[in-house]
């Protein structure tokens, strides 16, 4: 083999190899973007399921102290927010101190979302002439005319959307005769001046449910584009040549954000 074949072959290798390494180089370059392209989307998924978690806390759709845990914790996550999740450091931990507040979040929403599913299942009210085995009203009285309401159970209920029971002192309410046939009443609002919303937490709850499918999806989008870039900066070649620069490596965002 002739000198100049030699130099030929070692040229054509320097130029496959500059190849090799400026196309590994620009494909982890459009990984890296993508990562950061899909952390600023879950950061602006998760910060839309906090501001629809404040919503249903202050939809009156929940018990008090659901909807003050439930404020809380979507809260603490809006003020962590606050910091563009691009800019936190990895290494001290600051990313974990987020999935630890959107765990948290996860959690009480599924608690209040339950809630929300056993008041929808118990609040069918059902009954006979006179408005007559209507749960959840007590100790109403002072109701002239009324000589329709017949079989008023005491039992604490469902009026409203809420747990409201023993109420009392309903006067000035004149002319209530011969109801009958009331049945199959669900929600019940504004009955003896007992106001209250039947679409509001269902359409509250539902916006929280919508938020955290996308949340989901956006987690698991910026997952898989975490690995890929961990597969590639696992390559011998991106280690030699220091092909990543002085780029962190992203990894994976673990919480909670089961159904």
């Amino acid at each position: 083999m002739s000198a100049v074949e030699i130099v030929t072959l070692a040229f054509a290798a320097l130029v496959l190899i500059a190849w090799y390494l400026t196309y590994t180089a620009a494909r982890l370059h459009r990984l890296h973007t993508r990562a950061e392209g899909a952390l600023a989307a879950l950061d602006a998924q998760l910060v839309r399921r906090a501001e629809a978690c404040v919503e249903l806390a202050n939809s009156a759709a929940l018990d008090p102290a659901t909807s003050l845990l439930l404020a809380g914790a979507a809260t603490d996550c809006l003020d962590a927010a606050a910091d563009d999740m691009r800019g936190l450091d990895w290494a001290e931990g600051e990313l974990a101190q987020r999935e630890a507040l959107e765990s948290d979040l996860s959690v009480t929403m599924r608690h209040a979302l339950g809630f929300l599913a056993e008041r929808g299942e118990g609040s069918g009210v059902s009954g006979g002439a006179g408005a007559s085995g209507v749960p959840g009203v007590s100790g109403v009285f002072g109701v002239p005319g009324g000589s329709g309401v017949s079989g008023v159970s005491g039992d604490p209920g469902v009026i409203g959307g809420s747990g409201v029971s023993g109420v009392s002192g309903v006067s000035g309410v004149s002319g209530v005769s011969g109801v009958s046939g009331v049945s199959g009443v669900s929600g019940v609002s504004g009955v003896f001046g007992v106001s209250g919303s039947t679409e509001a937490p269902d359409d509250a709850g539902g916006r929280v449910r919508d938020a955290h499918r996308r949340v989901q999806l956006a987690r698991r989008f910026y997952n898989d584009a975490v690995v890929d870039v961990q597969h590639l900066r696992g390559n011998p070649a991106v280690r030699v040549f220091g092909l990543a620069g002085r780029a962190a490596l992203p990894r994976t965002m673990e919480f909670d954000d089961a159904d």
